[in-house]
């Protein structure tokens, strides 16, 4: 049987519309990420801001490090579904100093990831491709830990969890992308913009809207 390589075997690469080589939908990944808060007030003559999660450093994002399981059913023309389920962990750590106390704030979020996107693949080479995708993400808060340390002594032995009583654990995120597969080995670079409010309306301080981004990942995978 003929393939799209076999009219020309010496020329190095060679596009096709419809992919030849093993389609490859399931993958195990690793990642790094930024994430960060996008505060809109509630009073439009005040500006945007972006920060990392504490909100008190100098940074507009949070580091992110994630590991999941992908699948991407390919079908004609290298057109696929690219979803799967990632666990992203999330760390940040701020200090302040006033009257000669110091406080440092350290949080960490766990949150799960489940994209569901649309990916078009070019294969230029046998065994070398070029994608993009872009679609929705739909991102599940699990814990948003927040503690809070005075001259190195924690404040409060109990648990400060964001999601149960400040933020909304659903958050709806737009991202488009894309990366490079050799093999079975895909490295894949994007982002991610959230579309909801993520603070609950019954938090007495509600006088902004707060969505979390993701304006940066990277993610190296295998695909079996």
């Amino acid at each position: 049987m003929s393939n799209a390589y076999d009219e020309n075997p010496v020329t190095p690469f060679r596009f096709s519309i419809d992919p030849q080589n093993k389609k490859r939908p399931f993958g195990i990944a690793v990642g790094y990420g930024q994430k960060q808060f996008r505060i809109r007030p509630s009073d439009k003559s005040l500006p945007t801001t972006k920060t990392s999660l504490t909100g008190l450093s100098s940074k507009k994002y949070s580091h992110t490090f994630s590991i999941g399981l992908t699948w991407m059913p390919e079908f004609k023309y290298g057109i696929a579904i690219q979803t799967g389920i990632y666990y992203d962990v999330t760390m940040e750590k701020a200090k302040e100093e006033s009257d000669g106390v110091d406080t440092r704030y350290s949080s960490t979020d766990h949150s799960l990831s489940i994209p569901l996107r649309i990916q078009y693949r070019i294969e230029l080479a046998k065994d070398f491709s070029l994608f993009i995708y872009a679609g929705p993400s739909f991102d599940i808060g699990l814990a948003f830990n927040v503690s809070e340390f005075l001259n190195d002594e924690k404040t409060s032995t109990e648990a400060n969890n964001l999601y149960d009583n400040n933020l909304k654990r659903f958050n709806l995120l737009c991202g488009v992308g894309g990366g490079i597969r050799w093999k079975g080995l895909q490295l894949r670079a994007g982002g991610d913009w959230g579309l909801l409010n993520m603070v609950k309306e019954t938090d007495n301080n509600f006088t902004y809207k707060l969505f979390i981004n993701k304006p940066f990942t990277i993610n190296l995978s295998y695909q079996f």
